[in-house]
């Protein structure tokens, strides 16, 4: 509902991919969970992120052309991403489930992803939403804080 505009049609193969994502991430959530490799968070964090890598190179090389040429804005958003849409985010992350949260409590908190880019575009961008996104913004928000309410009170 958030991410909706103009004319957009259910494809197949997306949603079988967007189905695998989500059983991949509750597999991953689950596990991380459970498996303690007796190394603390930011050393845990990195291999995550290492084999992720490793695991994503083969087919970004295959289906994603190299740029022609990097300019200094391409480092810095680089740089951005790596240290905070990765490294301090998947610390973070990992420091929730290895630490006693609920798996449920974290694995909602993803859901703040597209909530957070409607609202940095509306921000910065003043791009403008429709009803349906509005909605889509509030339930979003109104289910995780149900859920983390229903959670913290076990």
């Amino acid at each position: 509902m958030i991410l909706i505009r103009g004319n957009v049609e259910l494809n197949t193969v997306g949603v079988a991919c967007g189905f695998a994502g989500a059983v991949a991430m509750a597999l991953g959530i689950y596990l991380s969970s459970k498996w303690k490799f007796g190394v603390n968070n930011l050393t845990f964090t990195g291999w995550q992120l290492l084999f992720g890598g490793i695991m994503q190179l083969p087919v970004a090389l295959i289906v994603e052309p190299l740029p022609e040429a990097l300019v200094l804005k391409n480092y810095i958003g680089y740089a951005y991403l790596c240290v905070f849409g990765a490294l301090v985010s998947y610390f973070l992350w990992f420091r929730g489930i290895t630490g006693g949260l609920p798996p449920l409590a974290v694995a909602l908190l993803g859901f703040l992803s597209p909530v957070t880019a409607i609202f940095n575009d509306r921000l910065f961008l003043d791009k403008n939403l429709t009803a349906i996104q509005y909605a889509g913004f509030v339930l979003v928000l109104f289910s995780i804080a149900m859920v983390q309410k229903s959670v913290l009170k076990k």
